[in-house]
């Protein structure tokens, strides 16, 4: 398991790191996932994640909101709020554990589009975990499926 670190600062952060934040889903509070491509000025992060694809899913559902659609996209994010607040979270790897920081960022890029999501099984945390070592695992959900009935309700609330 990979340990994690605070980010106060743009500076701190290199391109190919997984990060994290919170983010909130109804009343239960999850951490979203991503991996750093570049720094953009100020607290801009350029990144990629994966996340609701708003104008498929609308598309998709006749405006109703109610079909979601996932993709991988790199967007640029102002993280000022999160690194103030200190909930903007870099995971610290063994290097043997771990890929190059451009294989990282190349991983990224081929997952590019839609994305097969999944809240158990290929969210956020399984996809910027894979880019960074290859294996897709999420230890929020293996933490979920210890503790009894907890893994029907994570169905519903793990990643945005």
């Amino acid at each position: 398991m990979s340990e994690s670190e605070i980010i106060h600062s743009a500076a701190q952060l290199q391109a190919g790191d997984h990060i994290s934040w919170p983010t909130r889903k109804s009343c239960v509070h999850v951490s979203h996932h991503a991996i750093v491509v570049a720094q953009k000025g100020g607290d801009r992060i350029k990144i990629i994640h994966v996340r609701i694809d708003f104008l498929q899913a609308i598309g998709d559902s006749g405006c109703s909101g109610n079909s979601k659609t996932y993709a991988v996209r790199e967007d640029v994010k102002d993280f000022s709020k999160q690194m103030e607040k200190g909930t903007l979270r870099r995971y610290v790897y063994e290097a043997r554990d771990c890929q190059e920081p451009v294989d990282v960022i190349q991983n990224a890029r081929t997952q590019l589009g839609e994305y097969n999501f999944h809240p158990l099984d290929n969210n956020c945390e399984h996809f910027a975990r894979w880019c960074k070592t290859g294996h897709r695992e999420s230890y929020l959900v293996k933490s979920m499926r210890s503790v009894p009935g907890l893994e029907a309700t994570a169905r519903i609330y793990v990643c945005f």
